[in-house]
């Protein structure tokens, strides 16, 4: 992105170059917006995974209500992911996998191809039918018991803040 951006300016500044009096108005008007506008991009580009974290909270969270509404029923964890969830792929995310109380969702991106965000479920040892659940790195306070360990390798930079490490 950085790079097309970084051509097309220079492609412009070569046109305008050629073809207008004002060259060197011209030329440093071109650097000034193109050093404003490419740091911004890489914002932009940090909030598109951000909100392609947040579509796989949304279908993880409704994978995890159906489990604890078997988990409550069954007195055990669902064995497969199977009509966990009403969509188990969104636009951005693939494969609800489903492991003893641990959700997990990949990406579709490119870039993410390789990126996984996972929500672990943990019982209270106070009261062991109180289920509790953190998503990425994220550890809950106090004393609760995690089912597994999550398996979450996407950047924290890319994770709402609930889901970073505290």
């Amino acid at each position: 992105m950085f790079i097309l951006l970084s051509i097309l300016s220079l492609a412009c500044l070569l046109f305008y170059l050629f073809f207008t009096p004002f060259r060197l108005e011209l030329i440093l008007s071109v650097f000034i917006i193109m050093f404003i506008v490419v740091p911004l991009l890489s914002m932009f580009e940090n909030a598109f995974y951000k909100s392609y974290a947040a579509e796989a909270i949304g279908l993880l969270s409704d994978a995890r209500n159906r489990a604890v509404v078997f988990y409550a029923s069954h007195g055990s964890w669902p064995a497969t992911s199977v009509n966990l969830a009403a969509k188990t792929e969104g636009k951005y995310t693939t494969g609800l996998q489903s492991q003893s109380g641990v959700f997990s969702m990949q990406f579709q991106e490119a870039a993410l191809q390789e990126a996984t965000l996972s929500l672990r479920t943990a019982a209270s040892l106070d009261n062991p039918l109180f289920i509790l659940s953190a998503c990425g790195y994220h550890e809950l306070p106090g004393e609760v018991v995690y089912q597994h360990q999550g398996n979450t390798t996407l950047p924290p930079a890319y994770l709402p803040f609930i889901c970073r490490r505290l």
